[in-house]
């Protein structure tokens, strides 16, 4: 059926996606709902070198990184993209 076909396709797509976010080492930032519900895939946990199990305020960390040098350009970016709803795909340094 038609619906078997999407989901089977669908499964091959997120397969492909795993496999690019796992071979390139990069990590997705997501927020999710109303709430605005933080989502880190393990990738992020990676690059931070946080357990995953972290009680940190994910979002505010995620900030507080941002390079100082980019900040300023990559709020500006964040908040149009909130603003309007879209999956923005960003690349910014970040400092630990």
């Amino acid at each position: 059926s038609e619906v078997v076909q999407t989901r089977e396709r669908l499964r091959e797509t997120e397969d492909r996606l795993s496999l690019v976010i796992s071979a390139t080492s990069i990590g997705t930032y997501d927020s999710i709902g109303p709430g605005n519900e933080i989502f880190w895939d393990q990738g992020m946990y990676d690059i931070f070198e946080l357990p995953p199990t972290s009680d940190l305020d994910l979002h505010a960390y995620f900030f507080s990184v941002i390079h100082p040098d980019q900040k300023e350009e990559f709020l500006k970016i964040f908040d149009k993209t909130v603003e309007k709803s879209k999956v923005s795909e960003r690349y910014f340094k970040y400092s630990l």
